[in-house]
């Protein structure tokens, strides 16, 4: 079975002009699922990624890496994404390195997830 990470690898080698682009869909696609899986109390996906950013920033307080490493690949993905007339799509380059950004979150989530923090809870 092949993930949205594999998939997302996969586009980069293909031709065409919207190749990168979709690499960085899937690759925006799979980050968003890694951080549903670390958050403890999921708000669900009636809650927007930057919703669930936010909840990730509050939940992980304790390990700021985690919510500025998923907010930067987020962001430069969602730049990635959005075609506009005046902009040109991301070269191989930068996304290959979008993908490679989202793969080492998703694997570094398992040892996030495996450890979780206890972020907030202070002993008063």
């Amino acid at each position: 079975m092949t993930t949205l990470i594999d998939e997302a690898e996969g586009q980069l080698g293909r031709p065409g002009p919207l190749a990168n682009v979709r690499a960085c869909w899937l690759a925006r696609a799979a980050l968003e699922d890694a951080i549903t899986v670390l958050l403890p109390d999921d708000p669900g996906h009636l809650a927007s990624a930057r919703s669930r950013l936010s909840c990730l920033q509050v939940a992980y307080a304790g390990r700021p890496e985690v919510a500025s490493r998923a907010e930067y690949a987020w962001s430069r993905l969602s730049e990635a994404c959005h075609q506009h007339a005046y902009a040109l799509s991301p070269t191989y380059i930068e996304a290959q390195h979008l993908v490679g950004l989202v793969r080492q979150f998703v694997a570094a989530a398992e040892a996030w997830r495996a450890a979780p923090p206890h972020a907030g809870a202070s002993a008063t």
